[in-house]
């Protein structure tokens, strides 16, 4: 991981995991870029709530341990505990968009609309 919370991957594609200060302090507006399926995704600071909530207890299987946060696993989306739906987005301005969160899952981790063939990779 770079200083944005960004690296390259196999593919040589440059993404975040995380949102960076380098975008979030900027103060020029909510958008950050947009996701495979062509919406937007924005950051708003705390105004964008997920509603994923950490598990309780202990996983069943794989490493085992209690549910912390590590796994994807370790997490379980509950409607209405936040104001963004299962994919991180919600409406802005009478249109759909994602949002990027401050807690996880921090981007989109699902999509709405049909992503372009261009991420789907080489056939």
């Amino acid at each position: 991981m770079d200083h944005a919370n960004a690296h390259v991957d196999k593919r040589g594609l440059y993404h975040y995991h995380a949102p960076a200060d380098v975008w979030t302090g900027s103060g020029q507006g909510s958008l950050i870029g947009y996701a495979a399926d062509g919406f937007e995704i924005h950051y708003v600071g705390d105004r964008a709530q997920s509603a994923y909530q950490l598990k309780s207890g202990t996983r069943s299987g794989g490493p085992g341990g209690r549910h912390d946060g590590t796994y994807v696993q370790d997490w379980v989306y509950k409607a209405g505990s936040g104001n963004l739906d299962a994919c991180n987005g919600a409406m802005l301005d009478g249109r759909y968009v994602y949002f990027a969160t401050d807690s996880y899952p921090f981007f989109p981790r699902c999509f709405k609309g049909t992503v372009s063939r261009d991420f789907l990779g080489r056939p």
